[in-house]
């Protein structure tokens, strides 16, 4: 245990430590409001179950016995209506640590740690805030999910619109050793809970070549275009560690200056790409062949709705492919791993989904004209 994982128990406010591959330790701290107003009093610092990222938020707070709308805006000054995160760790100058957020999904926006925090080289980042949202659940979903009328959810890093709430966490090591590092608050059970929860979504090495090559992208093609990121993907190789995709599936990442010249000038200290293929799969592989209701998986974030949801697409002969709409509660935690039955299910309890992953299944429910059919007995399979 690291010395900043010592100091932390559960009396420190920062009560949550996510190690890392990269040997660094993240610690997170929460915040809640109570009531919509925010006049700067009514933030309470929640400690936070180191196992299962529970918010230890007084039961007084929490959304358990608000049974519909009317009940919400007449409790909704007595229960928690927004979250905020904190990270902390240790600087260290063998390497760079990137806080990022993409607001609308666009650009990458890279956060500036609280420099009234900074002492014996901790860094210490405050993350925007997290709103709760409520809204009326239409009959088909409570009948689909076996739900109450009222759905409680976390909102999103965007000005409008809808999207997820997560915070990357980049970490760059000298020696070439890559992780992210998903942060997300979420409550999958319309605000009986509230988790802060921490994803190992990528890890991998980056390999020096040792003569410039072109580099054909398989995914964001747009990204490799420009010149700066070009020239930084014509030298070096990165390389997934486990079961993680390739690269390119990261590619929004190489848009951040920092990110390159941490990589950049550090290029003569990297690993020899020997050997190292100049490409790989972005997709994990899928275990069988795809029979009856199945598509593949284009999107899926779990802090999204009430407690995960994505959208699926179905090949078709002709034309576009047809778009399915997946929800956590409605897809099984057990899928096909290398032919073999296997818990999805992340340390967090998070399913362990992404783009590419399929999807089979055998009834659908249809949501009207303007939604996609929504999936009952999702089941995901891919080779590990």
């Amino acid at each position: 245990m690291t010395a900043l994982a010592q100091k932390t128990d559960a009396h420190d406010q920062f009560s949550r430590v996510f190690p890392t591959e990269c040997g660094l330790d993240l610690c997170f701290s929460v915040q809640v409001r109570v009531g919509e107003k925010d006049d700067g009093r009514n933030w309470k610092s929640c400690t936070i179950n180191n196992e299962t990222g529970v918010i230890n938020i007084p039961a007084a707070h929490l959304w358990g016995s608000v049974g519909s709308v009317g009940q919400a805006m007449r409790r909704k000054d007595s229960l928690v209506t927004a979250l905020r995160a904190s990270i902390r760790f240790i600087r260290s100058s063998e390497r760079q640590v990137l806080v990022t957020q993409r607001p609308g999904n666009a650009n990458y926006e890279v956060l500036r740690y609280d420099l009234a925090e900074r002492k014996d080289n901790l860094c210490v980042y405050r993350l925007p805030s997290t709103e709760v949202r409520f809204a009326k659940r239409n009959q088909m979903l409570q009948a689909a999910e076996n739900r109450g009328p009222l759905a409680v959810m976390t909102a999103n890093n965007r000005h409008e619109g809808f999207g997820s709430n997560r915070t990357d966490i980049w970490i760059v090591n000298k020696t070439g050793l890559i992780q992210l590092v998903q942060l997300i608050i979420l409550t999958d059970d319309d605000g009986k809970t509230f988790r802060l929860v921490a994803l190992n979504r990528w890890a991998g090495n980056v390999h020096r070549l040792s003569a410039p090559s072109p580099y054909p992208a398989e995914m964001h093609e747009d990204i490799f275009q420009n010149p700066e990121v070009r020239e930084l993907a014509e030298q070096v190789v990165f390389v997934p560690k486990d079961a993680h995709p390739g690269f390119d599936i990261r590619a929004h990442v190489l848009q951040l200056p920092t990110f390159r010249h941490c990589i950049l000038r550090n290029l003569e200290t990297l690993p020899a790409a020997d050997g190292k293929k100049r490409n790989y799969p972005v997709r994990r592989n899928v275990s069988f062949s795809m029979g009856g209701g199945g598509g593949i998986v284009s999107f899926y974030a779990p802090d999204m709705g009430c407690g995960g949801w994505g959208l699926v697409e179905q090949p078709q002969e002709d034309g576009p492919p047809k778009k399915f709409q997946i929800r956590q509660s409605l897809i099984s935690p057990y899928g096909i791993i290398d032919g073999q039955k296997s818990d999805l299910r992340t340390d967090d309890g998070i399913l362990d989904i992404q783009m590419g992953d399929i999807v089979t299944w055998t009834r659908v429910q249809d949501m009207g004209p303007d939604h996609p059919a929504l999936i009952l007995d999702a089941e995901i399979a891919y080779a590990a």
